[in-house]
């Protein structure tokens, strides 16, 4: 990569930092902070397709403009459906801002999916990963999240359940969509 000055391991990926890559604002980082929830120098997106529940696929990349909340999950999983409704809450308060949450299913039939987000009145976008998403993001534990800024880098990664509906992360994630 013509730009790339080395390589960073993070979440068990291998992720070359561009010359120039970003980090957010000190205003950012300590609303993120505050939120309980360590933002880190920003690394670029994985770019991916992904087959949404409703038939269509999103490619991550043309997210770009959008604050992204990356999530990576599976309907078995009990701390997933934990944080389920807390992320709905999170969708809920920023859909109409240009923040996108995006759930990635780790390779689960199509039906069961659709048929698990209506049983848990789980509105926000949600595809499935074929096979290939997870390993590229070097997903170990689920529920996984990544926190994208409107650039198209990660600039937080959280492994495990949390609590998305709080004053808090609200707070950070109109942080960033301000910055």
């Amino acid at each position: 990569m013509k730009n790339m000055k080395y390589m960073i391991f993070w979440m068990g990926l291998f992720i070359p930092i561009m010359s120039g890559a970003q980090t957010v604002s000190p205003d950012v980082a300590d609303a993120f902070r505050r939120a309980g929830i360590p933002v880190r120098k920003s690394v670029p997106i994985r770019d991916f397709t992904a087959r949404m529940l409703d038939g269509s696929t999103q490619k991550l990349s043309d997210l770009k403009g959008n604050v992204v909340f990356l999530n990576f999950w599976a309907t078995w999983c009990g701390p997933c459906r934990t944080e389920m409704p807390s992320m709905e809450s999170l969708y809920q308060q920023f859909k109409n801002r240009p923040f996108v949450m995006l759930a990635i299913d780790l390779q689960e039939d199509r039906q069961e999916v659709s048929s698990f987000m209506r049983r848990m009145e789980l509105t926000f976008p949600a595809g499935i990963d074929e096979g290939s998403i997870g390993g590229m993001y070097g997903i170990s534990a689920i529920p996984t999240t990544f926190i994208i800024d409107r650039n198209g880098y990660i600039i937080a990664a959280i492994a495990g359940s949390r609590n998305w509906n709080t004053h808090e992360v609200f707070s950070a994630i109109d942080a960033l969509l301000n910055d």
